[in-house]
């Protein structure tokens, strides 16, 4: 009697240890589940979307004679000095009080960015706004004013554009969310 009770024991000890991660597994992937889709919904409910808009702005060369290395290293420099002024509190405080924006400057200043284009006379200036109207008003009120500062400080225009910003309306900040990609 013993032994069969034992049989029965034996026999029932693999398929309980089977069911026993098979439950574990389970409970492990449900979470795993659970926890994707709750930051789904919280990042669903969350988002905000931001919108970027480019202007391209040109640096004039300052002499023709000049050899073209040495051309080529005083543009890289009043380039570096265009990222460093159109950033400035003198262009975006002036940005902020033309446009009447409700920002400081340091708000104003992390949604801005410059993009210089290795080996050539261009760079970009970048903003992102929460619409694509206002991104486009404050990327072409950055370079209008900063073309002006340059001018200003330097006695002769260089900068020039190329390109007013552009307006796009897809959003900047789109991150894989299921819900938006789905098309909720």
């Amino acid at each position: 009697m013993e032994n069969t009770q034992t049989k029965k024991r034996s026999k029932a000890g693999p398929i309980l240890i089977a069911v026993t991660i098979l439950l574990v597994v389970a409970l492990v992937g449900a979470v795993v589940i659970m926890g994707f889709l709750g930051f789904q919904i919280y990042d669903y409910v969350t988002y905000v979307p931001e919108y970027s808009s480019t202007a391209t702005l040109y640096v004039l060369k300052q002499n023709e004679d000049a050899d073209v290395d040495q051309d080529h290293d005083s543009v890289e420099v009043v380039i570096n000095d265009c990222k460093h002024l159109f950033c400035s509190h003198s262009v975006l405080c002036t940005v902020i009080e033309d446009l009447d924006l409700d920002m400081s400057y340091d708000e104003l200043r992390k949604h801005v960015s410059i993009a210089i284009i290795d080996k050539t006379y261009i760079f970009t200036v970048t903003v992102r706004a929460d619409t694509p109207e206002k991104a486009k008003r404050i990327v072409d009120k950055v370079c209008e004013v900063g073309i002006d500062k340059i001018t200003e400080a330097t006695g002769f225009e260089q900068v020039y554009f190329f390109e007013y910003g552009i307006l796009n309306t897809s959003p900047c900040n789109t991150g894989f969310n299921i819900f938006r990609f789905l098309g909720f």
